[in-house]
C-alpha cells in the first residue's frame, strides 16, 4: 500500500481530465460467442467524460457491439525514452458503447472535430454519407485511473449515471 494521501474526487477527476487531454488513442475491448477482441482508435471526450471514436462500419468491433455493447476500454500515458514504471499513468473503463445515429452523430461529430480539426478536412460528413464510417459514444459505468506519482495506486471515480 502507498503512503501518499487518498486523493479527493475532486483532484481525481481534474488528474483524468488533464490525463484525457494529453492522451489520444484508446484500446476498445468488445466481445461476443465468448471470443474478445480489442480494436485501437483516436478519441476525442465531452464534459461527462463519455468518449467518442470514428470507426469503420464495417469493423470487427462494431459487429460486436451491435451483438454486445459492453465494452471495456484501456489507455495510457505515451512513454518517453526516460519512462519510470513507478510514475505510470493510465485509465479503465468499464460501459456501454451506443452506435449514433440521426441528431446524436451530429453532436458527437462536434467532439470529435473539435479535438481533431483536421478530421474535417478529411470530410468525415462524406464518410458518413457512403455509409462506410461509425460514430460510436463510450459512456462509462465504472471509471479507474491509475497514477503513481501523484496517488500511488489505481483509484476509482464515482460516475453519475
Amino acid at each position: 500500500m502507498s503512503d501518499k494521501k487518498h486523493p479527493t474526487e475532486r483532484e481525481i477527476r481534474d488528474q483524468i481530465h488533464l490525463f484525457l487531454e494529453n492522451t489520444r488513442v484508446l484500446t476498445l475491448a468488445t466481445c461476443a460467442g465468448n471470443q474478445p477482441w480489442s480494436a485501437t482508435l483516436a478519441f476525442a471526450f465531452d464534459k461527462e467524460m463519455n468518449l467518442y471514436c470514428i470507426t469503420n462500419g464495417q469493423s470487427r468491433h462494431i459487429q460486436e457491439i451491435v451483438k454486445n455493447p459492453a465494452v471495456s476500454v484501456s489507455m495510457y500515458e505515451h512513454q518517453s525514452p526516460s519512462y519510470n514504471p513507478l510514475t505510470v499513468k493510465g485509465l479503465q473503463l468499464e460501459g456501454l458503447a451506443k452506435i449514433l445515429a440521426g441528431a446524436e452523430v451530429l453532436l458527437g461529430l462536434k467532439v470529435f472535430i473539435g479535438r481533431f480539426p483536421k478530421a474535417e478536412k478529411m470530410s468525415v460528413e462524406r464518410l458518413f454519407e457512403l455509409k462506410s464510417a461509425r460514430l460510436l459514444r463510450i459512456e462509462p459505468s465504472r471509471l479507474y485511473y491509475l497514477d503513481r506519482g501523484n496517488f500511488g495506486e489505481r483509484v476509482e471515480l464515482p460516475v453519475n449515471q
